[in-house]
């Protein structure tokens, strides 16, 4: 304990505040986690601690509870039998804002009248995720291969897909039957 006390006091007089954490007692004699902080402060040219000690089990419990909901959501989407992937697509949005900013303020017709800018922006979009179902379609052994490869996969289907849309409509057939 005097150990203690003594780096913390080190760490006072060189940094001017500490923040730790440790145990409170309460008048009744119970022990919560506490987080203390220390500042040094000066005034008149006196030197002065200002100690602030705070209860932290309320942010602990919360802080338990994100932790449990998110072990939930994300055991819901590995486990989910339908193919499911999260993706970053903040550099997508930043090259949309560019081309706005740029005069294209139509981004389907400009997207249309550009074929390079469909794969240029999609591109732009990451993988962050994927779950099971999406490695079994895919027939991929890991996450880590078929987010490299994953790009090229919805690139391929994109493109097929347009390809059978633009056909259906030459051919005047339902696109209910792509």
């Amino acid at each position: 304990q005097d150990e203690f006390l003594s780096k913390t006091c080190a760490t006072l007089k060189k940094d001017g505040q500490v923040q730790i954490t440790t145990k409170g007692i309460r008048k009744g004699g119970s022990y919560f986690p506490a987080e203390v902080s220390a500042t040094l402060i000066k005034i008149d040219g006196k030197k002065y601690v200002q100690w602030i000690v705070r209860d932290v089990v309320v942010k602990q419990q919360a802080e338990s509870a994100l932790l449990e909901n998110a072990a939930h959501y994300q055991a819901l989407f590995e486990n989910s039998p339908i193919p499911l992937w999260e993706e970053d697509c903040s550099e997508l949005a930043a090259y949309f804002r560019q081309l706005t900013a740029l005069g294209n303020s139509d981004i389907p017709t400009y997207l249309e009248e550009n074929p390079e800018a469909v794969y240029q922006g999609m591109s732009l979009i990451k993988v962050v995720d994927m779950n099971h179902a999406a490695l079994s379609l895919h027939h991929a052994d890991s996450k880590e291969a078929l987010i490299k490869t994953f790009g090229k996969v919805i690139i391929n289907t994109s493109i097929e897909t347009l390809k059978e849309i633009l056909t259906s409509i030459a051919e005047k057939r339902p696109r209910s039957n792509i």
